[in-house]
């Protein structure tokens, strides 16, 4: 296969391997144009691929090509009306200035590379690329806060980002912000209701909120307590893909903690089991018998000591359970 090709296939896979592509595209160098357009997809894959490879100086020969060609990102202020403000203006290839600022970024200049998304951004306010980059700047730089308004600033234009979402998601977890999380995967599983990955992060991040409160009860949700929807998102990930280790720990840990919590007033609508009531302790029993023997099931004969112990707290949990049944009863 000829290194054109091999470059056509690796865009159209969306593979990244930056060794392959910069030993493909390098001598191709000396013949690509940037008047031809099939010429420009590799002079993007060369500027990349030398910018995860630290070839900078092929990096600039390459930009310089481009700015020739299409022109550099300058703002040029026009002459103002009397008693109006200048007019600024961005003349330029927004896809040359992409290519500029990952440029920027992969040389640590983050300053020079926020101010020139910023400016795309001031020649066009939707620059999808130019607002990620943003975003990816600032987590880069240890500023997750502002991160997160940059990206919930995108999502308002774009809602149907799932990436977007997802990230976000992130960004409120590094900071320990389980209820945003939450609020970020919800909008995922919208587009995505199938992903056992979704619904296990979200009963993880339900787990966090209830444990984290004092009572558990989460009024959003129709007066039903946080961790019997940790419960459900975890169960969920289960039947979407039995034997997700990762939900049947969330899945016993939930429900062990369901059926220990003292009882609590809470709102019946939608007929919502009260949690800590005598009936939804019955659903946690059977739920943690359930995750513990298809812990029991998934890990014997793999994990060696693990797999025991595992087992072994199980089974002692069941007996918490079953105590605390008693315990309600009387």
């Amino acid at each position: 296969m000829k290194p054109r090709s091999q470059l056509e296939y690796l865009r159209q896979q969306k593979l990244r391997d930056p060794a392959l592509v910069f030993s493909l595209s390098l001598p191709l160098l000396s013949s690509l144009s940037p008047k031809k357009e099939a010429d420009l997809a590799i002079f993007e894959q060369l500027i990349i691929a030398g910018c995860d490879l630290g070839e900078f100086e092929v990096v600039k020969q390459c930009l310089g090509l481009l700015k020739e060609q299409f022109g550099a990102i300058v703002k040029v202020v026009q002459p103002a009306e009397p008693g109006k403000e200048p007019k600024v203006k961005v003349e330029g290839s927004s896809r040359v200035g992409i290519l500029e600022g990952k440029f920027l970024e992969a040389q640590g200049d983050y300053s020079s590379a926020t101010e020139l998304y910023n400016t795309l951004l001031t020649q066009n306010p939707a620059n999808v690329l130019a607002s990620k980059r943003l975003c990816a700047i600032q987590k880069a730089t240890g500023t997750p806060a502002d991160a997160v308004k940059s990206l919930l600033s995108y999502l308002d234009s774009n809602p149907t980002d799932v990436a977007g979402w997802w990230e976000l998601s992130e960004l409120y977890l590094s900071q320990g912000h389980w209820q945003g999380a939450a609020t970020a995967l919800e909008e995922v599983i919208l587009f995505d209701p199938l992903s056992h990955d979704v619904h296990t992060k979200l009963g993880e991040c339900y787990y966090g909120m209830a444990s984290g409160s004092k009572d558990g009860v989460c009024k959003d949700f129709s007066g039903e307590g946080m961790m019997a929807m940790a419960r459900r998102h975890f169960a969920e990930a289960l039947n979407l893909k039995r034997g997700n280790l990762r939900a049947l720990m969330g899945l016993r840990m939930s429900s062990r903690e369901s059926a220990l919590r003292p009882a609590k007033v809470n709102d019946k609508k939608g007929g919502a089991l009260v949690d800590g009531s005598v009936a939804d302790i019955e659903v946690a029993q059977k739920l943690h018998e359930f995750a513990c023997e298809e812990i029991e099931r998934v890990t014997k004969g793999k994990y060696g000591d693990l797999g025991a112990g595992l087992m072994e707290i199980g089974r002692r949990e069941g007996e918490e359970i079953v105590a605390a049944m008693a315990n309600k009863a009387e």
